[in-house]
């Protein structure tokens, strides 16, 4: 049953008195789970600082207060350190007072708040009735639409009649920009009539004679000029494109209508609606909650473009929708383009950001042929293997398959210390952790999926400690109870010490290692221990309240960097020493500034490592000579990204590849990354660049710009180099 409240329709459910909900970067499930939950109160568990989440925080509450006035909102503040466990357990302390049947929803954050929101509740609850109530704790899976509760039992929920594409702009701190609506009046007409455009180009982009279908002449003379050049081409296949996603459901089951179809759609910050500066995307389409974009090229032989465009759909769309958009790229080009030359070919662009080594999930690579045979399914001709139910089921998470995870044969017998811990997003996390521990056993647990078993082997390499081992353990993500059996198995299959690291995996995986810790301590082992592995700060937190630090590891991730090199498809790095790098014959004034630069800071860090990035394929492997030429800089707990070239000014072009060099950088380093920009140009365009950045790049250090003036006085001065390398390993 489904039911109206301020003219936002929700599902029928049971209402909590109150629900606590801790707010990440993404606070779209935040809005989500208040809907399910139907709550009279509502605290939002947010954290300050620069790498704060209080302005989503805000920013919800204001959508909150705008769609249930009757609703009352608290923001509570634990901290600007996520991961503080004593402030952020004394913080939570107000909770406990709640009357009992209370809920939370512990998605957002980190995995400490999210552990210790999660105690906190089943705590009060002890506390207050003598039961706990894991009904009423839980997540929103935002790749299955439905809220995992911690007694096992889930719940569909279904998207707010209120919620739209705009509502998600709000949230992330944007704005429409002035101007026409992006809404198409062709898509408008629905699917039928979408079809019949998506007849129109299959004819044009097969050489075919255009049928004779119910089409607008000016649609038609747009689609005509899909394979031209210009405005007008851009046009056609945005148009294409949107056609294609408002005409698949008609010819598959189960894949649902997009809510939303716009085009060329512009979004300006909140902050700064003046600045001119706007983002445009140029297919979005919105499934519920999921948002999918699609940049949009046609161009012949457009491989100098595809780094720059690829860098713009993946950083614009995940800051003006979130980090859960699904981004991808559409690109029409010549039989030239497509054999790849001296450059990558798109699929072997999509294996580097795709591959099992990154930790970014990259936009996915739409070619010409693939267009061809999309739009051929989509009008009834199938040709060959069918790519509209992957693309769509898969590659954009419209359809949620549940994983199936055969019975796991677990490690017994070990002698301790072991460390429990899950692969995660960023496999230095698990590395940092095992490093510092130094445990005989290393149990990770990872989903059974081709990468995380790759991830498991490069952190085999890795740790490298003589007698250690490590064993994977195949598990599924979402159902606490399993997951806290299958912990507690593994706990009480070790004699001696056990650490359990939360720091990774889902955060249902992280509440289920402290349950699992809690009821094996509460029945007599005094052996356990519960940490949380913060590689920002380079500590590791444990959750009785002390911290440690973690040390320098430049050499296992090194190591890590260098494990990449044993895969068929991967990025593998070669080590090279920034004084004997040869730049007589560079033409590039940035490259030579950028070798000159590396120069000064090796001779200030004689211990750091130097790697330059290569693309290893099948059959062949190649430089980076395709980026703007660059190198990694290993220093402490920090992996730096350096890059130099001559299109790093104020144009869309040089900003859209700088975001593309961010984004692989990021891809390997995640929070310990930063990436420093070095150009010949002069200091405007770099201001710029940084302006765009501070918008773009959701991370407190974004990408830094030097300028030819600022590069000689860093070679120059001691104090500008040192402040340099401050910011390089803040």
């Amino acid at each position: 049953m489904r039911c109206t409240l301020n003219a936002v329709c929700v599902e029928e459910g049971n209402s909590a008195v109150a629900l606590a909900v801790t707010v990440g970067t993404n606070p779209v499930p935040v809005l989500l789970t208040v809907c399910q939950h139907r709550p009279h109160t509502v605290w939002l568990v947010h954290t300050t600082g620069p790498r704060g989440t209080a302005d989503y925080a805000r920013r919800v509450a204001a959508v909150l207060g705008g769609w249930f006035p009757a609703l009352t909102v608290h923001l509570l503040d634990v901290g600007a350190d996520a991961a503080d466990v004593t402030a952020i357990r004394a913080a939570l302390r107000p909770l406990a007072g709640l009357p009992a049947g209370w809920a939370c929803d512990y998605t957002g954050g980190t995995a400490v708040m999210s552990v210790l929101l999660a105690q906190t509740h089943r705590d009060a609850h002890l506390a207050v009735t003598g039961a706990d109530r894991p009904d009423l704790r839980g997540y929103w899976d935002e790749s299955g639409d439905r809220v995992h509760h911690d007694d096992g039992t889930t719940r569909r929920c279904a998207v707010p009649e209120g919620f739209t594409l705009d509502t998600i702009r709000r949230l992330h701190g944007y704005l429409s920009a002035p101007g026409p609506t992006p809404c198409s009046p062709a898509l408008e007409r629905g699917p039928c009539y979408a079809r019949d455009l998506c007849r129109l180009a299959h004819a044009v982009l097969t050489g075919q004679q255009p049928p004779e279908v119910p089409v607008d002449q000016r649609d038609r003379e747009l689609i005509g000029a899909l394979l031209g050049s210009g405005d007008a081409a851009g046009a056609a296949l945005e148009l294409v494109v949107g056609a294609l996603l408002t005409a698949a459901p008609l010819v598959l089951s189960r894949i649902p209508a997009p809510d939303e179809v716009h085009l060329n759609t512009k979004a300006i910050t909140a902050a700064a609606p003046s600045s001119g500066d706007a983002n445009e995307l140029d297919v979005l389409a919105r499934y519920g909650q999921r948002v999918v974009a699609i940049s949009c090229k046609n161009r012949r032989n457009p491989q100098g473009i595809l780094a720059s465009a690829l860098g713009e759909i993946n950083q614009k769309a995940r800051a003006v929708y979130g980090g859960a958009t699904r981004p991808a790229l559409t690109i029409i080009m010549d039989k030239a383009g497509e054999s790849g030359g001296p450059h990558p070919a798109p699929d072997e662009l999509s294996t580097l950001l795709l591959g099992p080594g990154m930790t970014l999930r990259g936009p996915h690579i739409i070619t010409e042929a693939d267009l061809r045979d999309l739009l051929a399914e989509v009008i009834g001709l199938r040709v060959g293997q069918p790519r509209l139910r992957p693309l769509l089921a898969q590659r954009f998470g419209l359809v949620s398959v549940a994983a199936v995870v055969p019975p796991a044969e677990l490690p017994t017998g070990l002698d301790g210390p072991v460390l429990i811990t899950t692969l995660s997003g960023n496999v230095l996390a698990t590395v940092a952790s095992a490093h510092r521990q130094r445990p005989r056993h290393v149990i990770v647990l990872g989903t059974p999926e081709f990468r995380d078993r790759v991830r498991a082997t490069d952190l085999d390499a890795a740790l490298g400690a003589p007698g250690a081992t490590t064993r994977f353990v195949p598990i599924a993500m979402t159902a606490l109870p399993a997951l806290t059996r299958t912990i507690g198995a593994l706990i009480a299959g070790v004699r001696g010490p056990v650490v359990v690291d939360v720091t990774g995996g889902t955060k249902t995986v992280s509440v289920a290692g402290y349950l699992a810790v809690a009821a094996a301590s509460e029945a007599g082992r005094g052996d356990l221990r519960l940490c949380y592995t913060d590689i920002w700060s380079g500590s590791r937190r444990w959750f009785d309240g002390t911290t440690e630090p973690l040390g320098p590891m430049d050499d296992r991730i090194g190591q890590l960097l260098v494990a990449h090199a044993s895969r068929p498809e991967a990025v593998s790095f070669r080590a090279v020493d920034p004084a004997a790098l040869d730049v007589s014959g560079e033409k590039s004034p940035s490259r030579v500034l950028l070798a000159r630069v590396m120069a000064r800071l090796a001779a200030l860090l004689p211990t750091a490592r130097w790697y330059r990035p290569t693309l290893t394929l099948p059959g062949r492997a190649q430089d980076w000579n395709w980026l703007p030429p660059g190198y990694l800089l290993v220093t402490g707990n920090r992996l730096i990204g350096l890059y130099g070239h001559e299109r790093l000014g104020k144009s869309a072009d040089g900003l859209s590849e700088a975001l593309f060099v961010d984004t692989l950088v990021a891809a390997l380093g995640g929070d310990i990354a930063r990436t420093l920009l070095v150009t010949d140009r002069d200091s405007p365009d770099a201001a710029y660049l940084s302006a765009r950045y501070s918008q773009l790049v959701r991370r407190p250090f974004p990408p830094r710009v030097l300028t030819r003036e600022h590069a000689e006085i860093v070679l120059t001065s001691a104090d500008a180099a040192h402040e340099l390398l401050d910011w390089l390993s803040r």
